[in-house]
């Protein structure tokens, strides 16, 4: 793997709710190393839910499969050392990185990433990292910024929502379904509060 280089150029999709995008963020070996390490680990994805004990479930609106990488697998390392360096944030305060993978009409409709409010723990920002391209389908958007993000191998798109209600509410997001014979697949890091 290829040292990072964290002077690379950043898009501004949005200032307030920041919205940014980074190409080559990540190393096209890296993200394919990934998608092979992770591709027969698959589960049906799921949604926090907020009865029944907290457990999460199965839910219509999330149609991805995706595995939660806790191993100490040197690609996913690597990239989460990237993310912390170039957002200047501590590793101690990401959740697990989870793969995703969208095949055929599958998607995530719109949503937010941070939970309630009161809950125990909350969420601050995203880094989805894109590990393929997808050529039909698959733009993350953010309806109410009217924003949409093409997949891009190795780009990462960062969001944050640590602002006041209003101003959170506004990343509102969610995966456009993949069209025809595609696939997409993303690596997701979330931030929490120290």
């Amino acid at each position: 793997m290829q040292k990072k280089n964290l002077s690379m150029a950043e898009l501004i999709l949005n200032e307030k709710p920041l919205i940014i995008t980074i190409d080559d963020f990540m190393d096209h070996e890296d993200c394919d190393a990934i998608v092979e390490f992770t591709k027969r680990k698959l589960e049906r994805s799921k949604v926090v839910n907020y009865g029944e004990g907290g457990r999460n479930k199965i839910d219509k609106y999330r149609t991805s499969s995706e595995h939660f990488i806790n191993e100490t697998f040197e690609p996913n390392v690597f990239h989460r050392n990237s993310v912390a360096e170039y957002f200047e944030t501590s590793k101690d305060t990401f959740e697990q990185s989870i793969v995703i993978r969208y095949k055929e009409g599958q998607e995530y409709r719109p949503h937010f990433d941070f939970f309630k409010p009161g809950s125990k723990e909350q969420r601050r920002a995203t880094a989805i990292c894109y590990l393929n391209d997808c050529a039909e389908g698959g733009e993350t958007i953010f309806p109410r910024l009217d924003i949409s993000y093409k997949p891009k191998k190795g780009s990462v798109l960062y969001f944050q929502y640590d602002y006041d209600t209003e101003t959170n509410k506004k990343t509102f997001h969610g995966g456009s379904p993949v069209i025809g014979d595609n696939e997409k697949w993303i690596l997701t890091v979330w931030m929490r509060y120290e």
